[in-house]
């Protein structure tokens, strides 16, 4: 290979790794404005910007983890936690995983079906 054929390499190498920065932070804002629609801004922004390394794992890897966002409101307070429930256990094992989480005030969002849809 001659050293323009490598320079053009190099530069679609470069071009395909800036176009997935572009992808992840695409994910990542319309990740925040979804959620700002449901949450306080300062709790959607704190959640998406956790949320990069989700969407960093989705691009990277083609089998998806079903992970998921669990926001409870308590009070003045609120609490974010994500859980992966690895593809090896199945749905019933996934709910009771989830299970201990459901509250009045909690809501459950998918990662991986809002970076599918």
């Amino acid at each position: 290979m001659d050293k323009n054929n490598k320079q053009i390499s190099l530069v679609r190498k470069n071009l395909i790794h800036l176009s997935r920065i572009d992808v992840i932070d695409k994910l990542v804002e319309d990740f925040y404005f979804f959620l700002s629609s449901l949450t306080p801004k300062k709790i959607a922004k704190k959640a998406a910007i956790h949320s990069k390394a989700i969407f960093k794992y989705y691009l990277k890897n083609k089998t998806l983890q079903e992970t998921v966002l669990i926001v409870t409101k308590r009070k003045d307070d609120w609490q974010l936690v994500f859980k992966v429930c690895p593809s090896y256990i199945d749905h019933d094992e996934s709910f009771l995983k989830l299970e201990k989480y459901i509250k009045k005030d909690t809501l459950i969002l998918s990662i991986g079906d809002f970076y599918k849809d």
